[in-house]
């Protein structure tokens, strides 16, 4: 699963494997914060502190329209 999203997202598959259990362990403890917070902060590619600019940028990629 995780190749499949890096190829369609351009995502680093390291990035992927790496975020996955740091994920799985937060949401098991419960703590939905901080599993979005993992997140948010694993997709903000670019740094501006904003993942939805670098989301809107990883969909066109699925489309192909990089």
């Amino acid at each position: 699963a995780a190749q499949r999203a890096s190829a369609e997202t351009g995502v680093p598959l390291a990035g992927l494997q790496a975020l996955l259990p740091q994920l799985r362990a937060a949401i098991g403890q419960g703590d939905w914060q901080g599993a979005l917070n993992q997140a948010k902060t694993f997709l903000d590619r670019d740094g501006d502190g904003n993942p939805l600019d670098d989301l809107s940028d990883m969909a066109k990629g699925l489309f192909g329209r990089r």
